[in-house]
């Protein structure tokens, strides 16, 4: 049972991770996140239990992912109370891509006390799982101090890890000075 891919999708540059079923999308897109990770640096291992995905600079990390859907948002899930430190959220659009990394701390605390993170089941009252919803129109405020851009939200995670992590425009400086080019102002991450 698939959905029909919106036409906005078609050509993208995720378009291939959006035609894939919802349950093996979220594998790739975690795969996609994790070696998006690796590959800006930091020390990726896997976690040798299921409360946690990987772990990132030591911290135990859980990645949700999300393609943008028809409503015009993410939605991340599921969260619970298990054993992890950070919360990685990788959301992707048919021409930008998101990052946010939020403590499992503030995670159950925007959930269970301040209510800003929906229970999935129980409504108001729930308390086994919760997920995360982001109208990219309107993103929630409180969201703003965990990440946003790609950029963003790896500085998020260089602060949390206390991993150095290079901007991409210092990594392309020294990719043309090696190479013997010259240096030149790097792309936007987000351009499409």
């Amino acid at each position: 049972m698939g959905s029909v891919m919106p036409a906005w999708w078609i050509g993208s540059r995720f378009e291939q991770l959006r035609a894939l079923p919802l349950s093996e999308r979220r594998v790739a897109g975690r795969q996609f996140a994790v070696g998006w990770l690796a590959a800006r640096g930091f020390n990726v291992t896997r976690c040798g239990d299921s409360d946690a995905d990987r772990i990132v600079e030591g911290k135990r990390v859980v990645v949700r992912f999300s393609a943008l859907s028809e409503r015009g948002g993410y939605r991340f899930r599921p969260f619970t109370d298990q054993n992890y430190e950070l919360a990685v959220l990788c959301g992707v659009s048919p021409c930008d891509a998101h990052c946010w990394v939020i403590p499992k701390a503030d995670v159950l605390r925007l959930w269970k006390v301040d209510h800003e993170i929906s229970s999935q089941h129980g409504g108001a009252k729930g308390s086994d799982t919760a997920w995360i919803d982001v109208p990219l129109r309107n993103p929630p405020v409180w969201l703003n101090a965990y990440g946003g851009t790609l950029s963003d939200g790896i500085l998020v995670l260089s602060k949390l890890t206390g991993f150095k992590v290079k901007k991409v425009r210092e990594e392309l400086a020294e990719y043309d000075v090696a190479e013997g080019g010259e240096s030149s102002s790097a792309p936007s991450e987000s351009s499409c």
